[in-house]
């Protein structure tokens, strides 16, 4: 393999960036770049590991500086979401979504789904 090509998952953590900012009981993930089904996994993988402490009872997803959301993305934060809510009672919480993004999550009705 040449040195100038990249692996897939060199490729998503390309246009993907997870941090997670904080943890405790409600643990923050700060998402940039864009969410889709290339990089949909490494969220899912940042959400996962965050929520494996038994006290974490919810999770924020901070969108301030996340650029694209396709169904890929949506699904990982339904997933997570689901998974809280059997297992925790807990929720998933979306802050800082704007532009596209927001516009996304308004027109599926996830907004509304995180907030029951």
């Amino acid at each position: 393999m040449s040195g100038d090509r990249h692996e897939p998952a060199d490729r998503a953590s390309d246009l993907l960036t997870v941090t997670l900012v904080s943890t405790g009981s409600e643990p923050v993930i700060a998402v940039k770049g864009e969410l889709d089904a290339a990089t949909a996994p490494l969220l899912g993988a940042a959400a996962d590991e965050a929520i494996r402490p038994t006290e974490v009872v919810g999770l924020v997803l901070d969108f301030e500086e996340l650029r694209f959301l396709d169904s890929a993305g949506l699904r990982v934060i339904i997933r997570v979401r689901n998974e809280l809510r059997e297992h925790r009672g807990g929720s998933i919480r979306i802050v800082n979504a704007a532009g596209i993004v927001a516009r996304v999550l308004e027109i599926t009705g996830i907004d509304q789904v995180l907030s029951d």
